[in-house]
Formats: structure tokens, C-alpha cells, sequence
């Protein structure tokens, strides 16, 4: 193989390729292999037109994108493959020195790729971290509060009877509209919207507005959006909602008895008592977990401020930030949410979102070559079956197929860092110092 490998500075390398006209060649017939079964050319029956003929209808121009994009691969299969121990790659490569247009197949070409090298990772003592313990403990009041949840869950709604004015703890259904400087406002809308007034979701004087209202009644409600609402154009003003009550109902929640309990089809669950010592368990799983969480967060912040020298490739940052925007984007499809709905949830402004991200990126990315430099020092590594393993968990959960899934160095790559990850914290855990707290 015809390739240079070219250090740029401390931060980039480049691997150049001189190509074969024979060489691609071999995949431009791979490229027209993929696609002749699906040819047609008058004359010709379907499949059965050769190169030589496609060629003079189509030029072979047409199979070069194909044909480079697999040369490509295999490349840079290669070179993940063969790591260079001076030469420690990092990231996705950028394909340089190449137009794809100036390829004639009759004639050698060249390019490169660039690569981002992992930065010197000068290690601090990460051995007996300090970290925060508790007991775990449940209370009767934390369990009564998840049985309230439940029966709350199973609260039907009745028309309110009594009277026909809308009170605190009652549901109103109804049609709002908000406008500023007499325009309607994205998100300041909707219709037929179940709202337990008390419950203070909305903004600050909407639903005390609401009380005294009657069924069928339109009212305008003026309130002064907070200085800090995430939508800038908003913060500060004067909005006005129109208000049209549709109906009230009343939240009946039902009395827990054995019945009940029973009638939840939980497996093995018949009783109060059952219901109890379950949930019991339950919360002392959440804690315990969420007390994992807490000493690995302090394990992961000791390691940042120890290393804070460490050069971090803002390639890697903005890259990881991506990642993270879309990951959250998805997520919230599934709720009905789009980010700036987050956002004001969150009472942040876009911006403030993004700093947040991009931080939280920089962090993700410290604390991985960290975790890889300590793998290295103490001989971590992740084996073969426990990457098939994870794979196939992968595919059980969003249907892909491991064929397709380790068709893609990346996902695999990616994979094998989280559950590295996942080993090195192991090891910092078991061999950290714990203080109880009181």
C-alpha cells in the first residue's frame, strides 16, 4: 500500500494515499456490480447490460462516487486497524487533497486524511478519591407518597356539581390565547387544556386569574412575563390571554383497600402489605443507584480539576455537543416537545442552553481520555464477546441488525468506549475512599 503518514503539528496527522489506476479500477467494476441487475437500456434486456455499454451511455464518471466511497472505507478500515503507537488517532478524519471531478481511471490519484491525535493525558493520583456515602434508608412517609402517586393515576373526573364556579383544586377545561402587543405568540396557544388550578404549571397569575370564572365564560387575564422568560422577546412584557372556560370537573381519588390493589395486576402483589414492601424495594433501588451516580459525578469532577491542563481537541467538543442536541431533540419528540419548549421549562434562553451543552460536551470529552489513559495504566480492556454482547442488546432494543450495526467502525468504536467507560469507573468506585455523611 502506497501510503505516507505526515505529523502536522502536535495536534494533527495526516495519512496520504497514492491510488493505482488498477487499483481503483477494482472498484469501479465493484460499484457497477452493485448496480447492473438494476440497469435498463433499450435493446438490452434488465441486468444484462455490460460495463462497456453503460459506460458509453452514462460515462464511467457516474461510478466514481461509489467506487471511492468503498476504496475509502477500506482505508480507513486499515488504518484503525493497524493503529501507529506515535500516532494516537481520535475522532472521524477529514478528507482532504481530493476532488472527486478531477478523477480520471486512467490515471493515479491521491489524498489524504486528517486525523486529530489524543493529547499527552498527564495524569493526578486516582486512587483513593474521596467520595459521599449514606445508609440507605426508607420512610412509611416516602412510601405513602408513591402510593399517593398511584392513586392519583387512577383519579376520575367527575362534573363538578356543587356549583358552576371554577375553585382551587378544581380541573378547568379550556381554550387559551396569549398575545403581545396584540400578536398572537408561538406556543401561547391551545385548546381543550385539562389545568388543575393550584397546581401552578402555568406563569405566575394565570391560574389564580382563572378563579371565580363560570362555564362558558371568556376572560381576558393581563399578566407581566418574568425579566428571565426564556423567550426574549417575551420577557419583561405585558401578555394578555383570552380565556374561554369549557367545562370544570372535580378529581375523585379512590380509597387503597386489598381490592384495589389487586385490581393493579402487579405480578405478585395482592395486598396493601405486598404494595408496600414493593415499593419499599423499589425506592431503595432508586437510591442506591442514584447514590452510584452521585459518588461517579464526584469521582468524574475530582478527575477534571486534577487534569485541568489537559488540552481538549475543540473538534471533539463541538462534535460531542451535536451529538447531544440531537440526542435531546429525539427525546423530547417523544414527549411532544421541541427544544424551545425545553428551554422554557428549564427558564433559559437559547443561548444559555447552548453554553450549558457546549460545557457539558468539554466535560464529556475530558473525562473520556482520562478514563482511556487510566485503562491504559492499569490494563482495562473490553473484550470481543462483551462488544457482541452489547451489540446484541442494541439490536433486540431498536431492531437493527449486527450485521449493519458492525458494518460501522464508529458505532462499534463508540460502543467499545462506553462500555470501557463503564469498567474504569468500576475501578475508580471500588478503589475510592468513602466518607459518611450524616
Amino acid at each position: 500500500m502506497n501510503m505516507q503518514i505526515k505529523k502536522i503539528n502536535d495536534d494533527l496527522v495526516q495519512y496520504h494515499f497514492e491510488i493505482q489506476s488498477d487499483e481503483f479500477e477494482n472498484f469501479i467494476q465493484k460499484a457497477f456490480d452493485k448496480i447492473k441487475n438494476q440497469i435498463s437500456i433499450k435493446g438490452f434486456r434488465k441486468g444484462n447490460v455490460n460495463r462497456n455499454v453503460f459506460e458509453r451511455f452514462y460515462g464511467a464518471q457516474v461510478l466514481y462516487k461509489d467506487a471511492f466511497e468503498t476504496l475509502l472505507q477500506e482505508k480507513l478500515t486499515y488504518i484503525l486497524m493497524n493503529p501507529q503507537e506515535d500516532y494516537p488517532l481520535i475522532g472521524e478524519p477529514k478528507l482532504i487533497d481530493f476532488q472527486l471531478d478531477k478523477i480520471n481511471k486512467n490515471k493515479n490519484f491521491t489524498f489524504a486524511l486528517e486525523f486529530e491525535m489524543k493529547p499527552k493525558v498527564v495524569l493526578c493520583s486516582y486512587k483513593n478519591i474521596p467520595i459521599s456515602s449514606q445508609n440507605v434508608t426508607i420512610t412509611d412517609l416516602e412510601v405513602q407518597k408513591q402510593i399517593d402517586l398511584l392513586l392519583e393515576n387512577k383519579a376520575i373526573f367527575k362534573p363538578k356539581l356543587s356549583d358552576d364556579i371554577l375553585s382551587k383544586g378544581d380541573i378547568a377545561i379550556l381554550d387559551f390565547r396569549g398575545s403581545c402587543n396584540n400578536q398572537y405568540f408561538e406556543g401561547g396557544q391551545a385548546t381543550n387544556y385539562h389545568l388543575e388550578i393550584g397546581s401552578n404549571k402555568f406563569i405566575d397569575g394565570f391560574e389564580t386569574g382563572m378563579i371565580g370564572m363560570k362555564k362558558d365564560e371568556t376572560r381576558n387575564i393581563s399578566l407581566v412575563f418574568p425579566e428571565q422568560y426564556p423567550q426574549k422577546e417575551l420577557a419583561g412584557q405585558l401578555v394578555v390571554f383570552e380565556v374561554n372556560l369549557k367545562d370544570i370537573k372535580i378529581k375523585e381519588v379512590p380509597v387503597l383497600t386489598d381490592d384495589l390493589v389487586n385490581d393493579m395486576h402487579l405480578p405478585n402483589i395482592k395486598t396493601i402489605n405486598d404494595l408496600k414492601t414493593h415499593i419499599s424495594n423499589e425506592l431503595v433501588k432508586q437510591k442506591t443507584k442514584k447514590q452510584k451516580e452521585k459518588q461517579i459525578q464526584e469521582i468524574l469532577d475530582f478527575l477534571i480539576i486534577n487534569t485541568s491542563s489537559l488540552k481538549v481537541p475543540s473538534n471533539l467538543v463541538n462534535k460531542e455537543a451535536i451529538m447531544l442536541q440531537k440526542q435531546l431533540e429525539e427525546e423530547l419528540q417523544t414527549q411532544n416537545m421541541n427544544l424551545m419548549q425545553y428551554c422554557q421549562m428549564l427558564k433559559l434562553n437559547m443561548d444559555e442552553w447552548k453554553q450549558k451543552n457546549n460545557e457539558q460536551a468539554k466535560f464529556n470529552v475530558h473525562t473520556s481520555l482520562v478514563l482511556d489513559e487510566i485503562a491504559v495504566q492499569e490494563k482495562i480492556t473490553v473484550s470481543e464477546k462483551e462488544i457482541n454482547d452489547e451489540c446484541q442488546q442494541f439490536s433486540n432494543n431498536y431492531k437493527i441488525s449486527i450485521e449493519k450495526m458492525k458494518q460501522n467502525k464508529y458505532f462499534l468504536q463508540n460502543i467499545q468506549q462506553t462500555l470501557l467507560n463503564a469498567k474504569v469507573l468500576d475501578f475508580l468506585l471500588k478503589n475510592s475512599l468513602e466518607k459518611k455523611e450524616k
